[in-house]
């Protein structure tokens, strides 16, 4: 896979796959909980406006609004578009919008801007510029971005392996699959493959863009943004100690696939 600046096509390939392949949504409210009680810990309480950037098939959005908040869902993909229309039906808390973050134009501001699993599909100068533009355009004084950033020490372990997936029940699109992880020592991305065992020549590929904390801390440099806290798995770890530690604070356990931690960057002064 040749990765080009700019180029999102292999995006909405792979998503609309995904869509096919995995139905509308792995997730359910057990899942989701997570990220809802570090939205309750974090976003404000009193202007429960949300914006969420790559909402995919807008679960995790239908779930907030579910529970007292207004989401905006942006998404790059028509089918999750097609989605998360159907979910608006029932939800008037919840509006949607196809579009490229990174070139869209929103005339709102947000107190909590949101994205899940999402960051690093494109190069370190795309994360630079969505970083500004959530600071600049996005997000009202002292607004929150709560944000998932993949680490390379879960791609690292698993490089080379693969996995075998049963079809899933009741997804009529679903198929037996093989997933292969690889990762990219030298530019430290995680090259996630996905091949019908039945369609090899359907497969797809997404390259993901990896940080060690202290990457994403440079990657965030001057970007009008303060990085509050780091969390893995909910337990926050020092970012800004200036000390030496040994602790494996992204050991991955049995069958545990949590390669990312959760960023909380706040706009302005921290009074």
């Amino acid at each position: 896979m040749k990765y080009k600046e700019g180029d999102t096509e292999w995006i909405k390939s792979f998503y609309d796959s995904a869509v096919e392949w995995w139905g509308e949504s792995w997730y359910d409210g057990e899942n989701l909980k997570s990220r809802l009680d570090i939205v309750k810990k974090f976003a404000s309480v009193k202007d429960k406006r949300i914006l969420e950037l790559a909402a995919g098939t807008g679960e995790t959005a239908a779930y907030f609004c579910d529970h007292g908040y207004s989401v905006f869902a942006l998404d790059i993909c028509r089918r999750n578009i097609e989605i998360m229309t159907n979910l608006q039906k029932e939800r008037p808390n919840l509006r949607v919008a196809e579009g490229d973050f990174l070139k869209i134009s929103l005339n709102e501001q947000f107190p909590t801007v949101c994205m899940f699993e999402s960051f690093g599909l494109g190069s370190d100068k795309e994360q630079q510029q969505l970083l500004k533009k959530v600071s600049e355009k996005w997000l009202i004084p002292n607004g929150i971005l709560i944000l998932d950033v993949y680490h390379p020490f879960g791609p690292i372990q698993a490089s080379g392996t693969k996995r075998e997936l049963d079809k899933l029940e009741n997804i009529p699109g679903s198929v037996d699959m093989t997933e292969y992880s690889n990762y990219d020592p030298i530019k430290s991305r995680w090259i996630d493959i996905w091949e019908p065992k039945n369609d090899k020549e359907s497969r797809k590929i997404q390259s993901i863009r990896c940080y060690a904390p202290a990457d994403f801390i440079l990657l965030a440099e001057n970007c009008g943004l303060s990085i509050e806290k780091m969390l893995y798995n909910g337990k926050e770890f020092g970012h800004k100690s200036t000390e030496i530690v040994s602790d494996n604070i992204f050991s991955l356990d049995g069958d545990n696939r949590n390669y990312s931690y959760t960023v909380i960057m706040k706009k302005g002064t921290i009074q």
